[in-house]
């Protein structure tokens, strides 16, 4: 899943005013719910890119970890 603005954001500390954030925080945390409901996942990663080589629009990439990851708590480590 790739949750991006709408408006052209490259900055996510100072962009964004603390109302915006926090809303944005929020919208985030609804889409990963929706992302682990779906797959069936353990945890989202989530992570934000955005800088000044290539890429320069904020967004959020939210990959689900499977219950049969090896990153899994409930897998063995060697």
């Amino acid at each position: 899943m790739l949750v991006a603005l709408k408006a052209h954001i490259e900055h996510v500390v100072r962009d964004l005013d603390e109302v915006a954030y926090l809303r944005l925080v929020q919208v985030i945390r609804e889409v990963a719910l929706t992302v682990e409901s779906v797959c069936g996942a353990e945890r989202t990663y989530l992570y934000s890119l955005g800088s000044q080589q290539g890429n320069v629009h904020l967004h959020w990439h939210m990959p689900p970890c499977r219950l049969a990851s090896p990153t899994s708590s409930s897998s063995s480590t060697p």
